[in-house]
C-alpha cells in the first residue's frame, strides 16, 4: 500500500449520549456539545422538552449525515402524571386552565386507563409543540394567541405501566414509537378518568439501543478538563449503524464509491467488495479497509443482477494508487 495520503482535516465523529438536565432545550444541549468539542456540526435524534430530563442522542461532526438512518428508535420514559388539573401546555411548564375532583380515582381505575392506552392509537399533538403548520411552529402560534389546530398523530404505545399511585401523582413507565408525545398520553389518561391530567415530570431512559446509564451528564461534559475522556465516549458511526449489513471494500472500490460510483455483482465476484450478511435488506454500510463507514448504499435489482448505489457518502483519506 503506498504511503502517500491525501490530507483531509480530521474532525471528531460519532454518537455522544448526553443526560439532559431540566430547564434547557435540546438545542441548548447540542450547542453546548458543539462548543465543548469544537465541532461545527451536531444534531440530536429526537427532541426532549425543556422540562424533561434524560437521554439525548447526539450525532457529532460527519456522523450528522447518518441521522436520517437512525431516527426510528423506540423510546422509553419514566415520569409522573398529575391528576385533577389541566394546563395549556399539557405539562408542568404551562398555566393551569382547569381543576377537577380526583378523590374517587382508584389504582385499579388508573391501571385500566393505562391498559386502554396501549397498542396503536391516534393521539392529538400538543398545541405547544414544535410541529410546523404553514411554516411556523405551533408553540409560536399558540404563544402569540393564534388559533391552533394540532394534528392527530398515529402512535404506537408498546407498554404503559403503573409504577406508583399516590394521588394526585401517578408514576409510570412507557415505551413509545418515534415522534410520540408523552404529554398527549398524559392528557388522554385525564380524559379516560374524567378528572383531567398533565405531565408533571418526564425522564427518557432508553432510545433504541442506547441507555441513559451510559450517557455523560451535561455538567461533566462542560467541566471535565481532559477532553479526551469525553471523546472516548463517542460511539463510532459503524457501531451506531450496527444493525445495517456491511459491504467491505478494497481501496480501489472505496475510491469509486466516494466519487459516486456503484457496486455491482462483478465487484463481489472479484473479491474487491465483500458482503457480510445477505441481500434481504435495502440499505448497507460501505466500509473501507480501515473499518470506516464511507457510504450508505441502496440495493436495487435484488431478484436479478444486484447493484448498490450510494445514497450518502463520507469523504475519507484514500491511499494514492
Amino acid at each position: 500500500m503506498p504511503s502517500a495520503m491525501c490530507e483531509i482535516p480530521v474532525e471528531s465523529e460519532g454518537i455522544l449520549l448526553v443526560d439532559k438536565p431540566a430547564g434547557l432545550t435540546s438545542h441548548d444541549v447540542v450547542q453546548a456539545v458543539k462548543r465543548r468539542l469544537g465541532v461545527k456540526k451536531a444534531g440530536h435524534l429526537g427532541t426532549l422538552d425543556p422540562m424533561a430530563t434524560g437521554l439525548l442522542v447526539i450525532c457529532i461532526g460527519p456522523a450528522t449525515k447518518a441521522a436520517q438512518f437512525m431516527k426510528d428508535h423506540i423510546k422509553e420514559y419514566e415520569g409522573t402524571i398529575m391528576l385533577g388539573a389541566q394546563t395549556d401546555t399539557w405539562d408542568a411548564d404551562g398555566e393551569i386552565t382547569a381543576r377537577r375532583d380526583f378523590a374517587f380515582v382508584t389504582e385499579e381505575m388508573v391501571r385500566d386507563a393505562f391498559s386502554s392506552l396501549t397498542g396503536d392509537l391516534e393521539l392529538q399533538a400538543p398545541a405547544f409543540s414544535a410541529i410546523k403548520q404553514g411554516g411556523k411552529a405551533l408553540y409560536k402560534k399558540a404563544r402569540s394567541g393564534e388559533v391552533v389546530n394540532p394534528p392527530i398523530r398515529k402512535t404506537r404505545i408498546y407498554n404503559f405501566d403503573l409504577l406508583g399511585f399516590e394521588p394526585p401523582k401517578v408514576k409510570f413507565r412507557c415505551a413509545v414509537s418515534p415522534g410520540a408525545y408523552v404529554r398527549s398520553l398524559a392528557m388522554e389518561v385525564g380524559k379516560k378518568l374524567g378528572v383531567g391530567a398533565y405531565l408533571e415530570a418526564l425522564r427518557r431512559t432508553v432510545s433504541g439501543p442506547y441507555r441513559v446509564e451510559d450517557a455523560v451528564s451535561l455538567q461533566k461534559l462542560e467541566i471535565e478538563p481532559d477532553i479526551s475522556l469525553i471523546l472516548e465516549k463517542l460511539i463510532t458511526l459503524r457501531d451506531a449503524l450496527g444493525s445495517m449489513p456491511e459491504l467491505s471494500l478494497d481501496w480501489e472500490i472505496t475510491a469509486l464509491v466516494q466519487n459516486g460510483g456503484h457496486i455491482s455483482e462483478s465487484e463481489l465476484e472479484s473479491g474487491k467488495a465483500k458482503l457480510k450478511g445477505d441481500k434481504s435488506g435495502r440499505l448497507y454500510m460501505a466500509i473501507n479497509p480501515r473499518g470506516e463507514v464511507v457510504a450508505i448504499m441502496e440495493l436495487s435489482g435484488a431478484k436479478g443482477a444486484c447493484e448498490w448505489a450510494p445514497v450518502r457518502v463520507w469523504r475519507r483519506e484514500v491511499p494514492e494508487f
